[in-house]
């Protein structure tokens, strides 16, 4: 079961509590300590971005397009959709020969509170670009080019290259991709970051 992790106090009261699961594990997957329940199943969201971006790699992505430092590490986080962020993103885009169009991820104000205020003062037009995952779909389309696949649907999780991420978090995490049970995430996709992948303890041994 969940334990308490963080209080936040308003004044001398704690107005709220949150709960949850940490676990550390040696390059060996042996756990090294824990706290609640290392076991606990759930979903790997954005933390499967890194993992997911193996296969820009293994898909010849990476050297067909020759992508960058600042490129590679887009495609591995969640960002705010700041002016560099945007200019990495269209880059990547520039070189595999794809477009903001392209991009499956739907739109989406700053994950920064005063950036997405700033961006809703300035009236700014939100596209695909500005969501905080569109480093990662641009990773996902470069792949698919880089192997022949299309590039419609990309996000379904019959596609190819779901199916190639899939077998990536699954020998990563040491779980068979039968286990592995896909959500919908916010922004309606079906897909492999959406993964569960049985316990906080398969995906430590990911990392």
């Amino acid at each position: 079961m969940s334990v308490e992790l963080t209080f936040v106090w308003r004044g001398e009261l704690i107005e709220s509590i949150h709960r949850g699961d940490v676990v550390v594990v040696n390059s060996k997957g042996k756990i090294l300590a824990y706290a609640g329940d290392p076991f606990k199943v759930t979903y790997i969201r954005s933390s499967a971005k890194p993992i997911q971006a193996i296969n820009v790699f293994l898909s010849g992505a990476y050297e067909k397009f020759n992508f960058s430092d600042d490129e590679i590490s887009i495609m591995c986080a969640s960002h705010f959709g700041e002016d560099f962020h945007i200019k990495t993103v269209k880059n990547i885009l520039n070189k595999i020969g794809a477009s903001e169009k392209d991009l499956l991820c739907g739109g989406g104000y700053s994950i920064n509170r005063e950036y997405a205020l700033k961006q809703a003062r300035e009236n700014i037009t939100i596209t695909p670009l500005h969501s905080d995952c569109s480093g990662k779909h641009a990773g996902i389309i470069a792949s698919c080019i880089a192997k022949g696949y299309g590039i419609k649907d990309y996000n379904k999780p019959n596609h190819p290259v779901q199916r190639d991420i899939l077998e990536i978090i699954s020998k990563m995490c040491e779980i068979d991709e039968d286990k592995i049970i896909l959500g919908i995430d916010g922004l309606h996709c079906s897909c492999i970051w959406n993964a569960n992948i049985q316990s906080c303890f398969s995906l430590c041994k990911a990392f």
